[in-house]
């Protein structure tokens, strides 16, 4: 204890034990602020017991896979997100209490399945998910039933059944639309739909998002497609920032401020009966002040503690309420720089991939065939197919023979 009475607490101290406690008893059972009962005694006592039974292992390999992340997480994070998604989860489940509880146990782990997958293994890196697909498969034997073949990121749980159904089995049609500009087009693929789908779940119960991955794998995309359908739907409003080198704090302030509505004096929120999500995207662009900090980002962290920021002038508190912030960035590097911790452990990350050639067949098959089948004589739009494959097989080659070198470090291709 130092003289200013601050006590410092080791994360090997803080386990995973308390936090979950006090989540448990808070959102689940009793969870006296809830208007409705959640789950019984016995059901939480079953959720403990698969966190007792499979977190360490999964803490355990993130941890000593060296570099598997793309952007570094810590423990408490980790376990926040897995329990963040499993009560966004719960009423997609309709469980009747009433019912005997090994009806709904089996339910109840898969759910938490799914969460564990999305958030112990979601910010893991591509050459990760191997090692990460056989610790789950053998931690959860005796748990759940996971489909074989594939990785167990490819599945989602078909609730309110307790089965494992592919992703891909939901991927909707594709629809051209001449009138949409280019790099606005999003053509669904399980990775689309699998990165919407965690999205809206999350923001559902107000969990700040952050999203990663390499320049153009579509994570902006991605997200402004998804906030655009939130919107439309009328519950929510969209408050976009995008982050520069030159980016301040204080015009950061002033763009958040200006979209909110003066509530009370001391308190800004969004228009009566909405939420606002907040997306920052190139989070990690604004350059380093002096002492290394990026001060739009730190101020970022400040809402996230605290709820609010400083009015400039008159230097009193601003309670902010009712808004959710969402970030993407690419990993650090050129230009990017690196995170603190502070402030991504606030965040459930989410490390968007490269997609696979099928993907990427899928998504400018359709593009050149949409284009050219407006108008175009039937041979040319029969060379979309060959046109695109080519292409790709093309852009995979020069990515396997032209690697970035000292000397050619401009080889950097998406």
């Amino acid at each position: 204890v130092s003289r200013c009475g601050m006590v410092y607490l080791t994360p090997e101290n803080m386990t995973w034990e308390p936090r979950v406690a006090s989540w448990s008893q808070r959102e689940l059972y009793p969870a006296e602020a809830k208007d409705t009962q959640v789950l019984t005694q016995e059901l939480v006592d079953h959720v403990t017991s698969l966190f007792a039974s499979t977190i360490e292992a999964g803490l355990k390999y993130v941890r000593g896979t060296v570099g598997s992340e793309m952007i570094p997480t810590v423990d408490s994070q980790l376990v926040d997100g897995l329990c963040a998604l499993f009560v966004a989860m719960l009423p997609l489940a309709k469980l009747d209490l009433k019912a005997d509880a090994a009806t709904n146990k089996p339910i109840i782990s898969s759910i938490y399945t799914f969460c564990y997958i999305w958030s112990v293994g979601a910010a893991l890196g591509e050459e990760a998910w191997a090692g990460f697909d056989d610790m789950v498969r053998d931690q959860f034997t005796e748990i759940t039933q996971l489909p074989g073949g594939g990785d167990v990121h490819d599945y989602y749980v078909a609730l309110p059944n307790k089965d494992f159904r592919p992703w891909r089995d939901v991927v909707p049609d594709f629809v051209w639309d001449p009138k949409t500009p280019y790099f606005s087009i999003l053509v669904p693929t399980m990775d689309t739909v699998r990165y919407a789908f965690l999205l809206e779940r999350n923001l559902e119960v107000n969990r700040p998002m952050l999203y990663t991955g390499l320049s153009g794998v579509g994570k902006s995309v991605i997200i402004a497609d998804t906030i655009q359908k939130l919107v439309d739907g009328g519950a929510w409003a969209a408050l976009p920032v995008s982050f520069s080198a030159q980016t301040s704090a204080l015009r950061t302030q002033e763009t958040i401020e200006s979209k909110l509505e003066k509530r009370k004096k001391t308190q800004l929120g969004p228009p009566p009966g909405k939420q606002v999500v907040m997306f920052v995207d190139d989070v990690n662009m604004p350059a380093l002040e002096e002492y290394g900090a990026s001060p739009p980002v730190e101020l970022l962290r400040q809402f996230l503690d605290f709820k609010g920021f400083y009015d400039r002038q008159k230097l009193f508190f601003k309670d902010i309420t009712g808004v959710t912030e969402v970030c993407a960035c690419g990993p650090p590097g050129g230009g990017r720089n690196a995170l603190t911790a502070r402030f991504v452990r606030h965040h459930t990350v989410v490390a968007v991939l490269q997609p696979s050639g099928d993907a990427m067949k899928r998504i400018f098959g359709e593009i050149v065939s949409g284009h050219l089948n407006v108008g175009a004589q039937p041979e040319i739009v029969s060379c979309a197919k060959p046109l695109v494959e080519s292409t790709v097989e093309l852009y995979f080659s020069v990515l396997r023979d032209l690697k970035p070198i000292p000397a050619k470090s401009h080889y950097t291709f998406n």
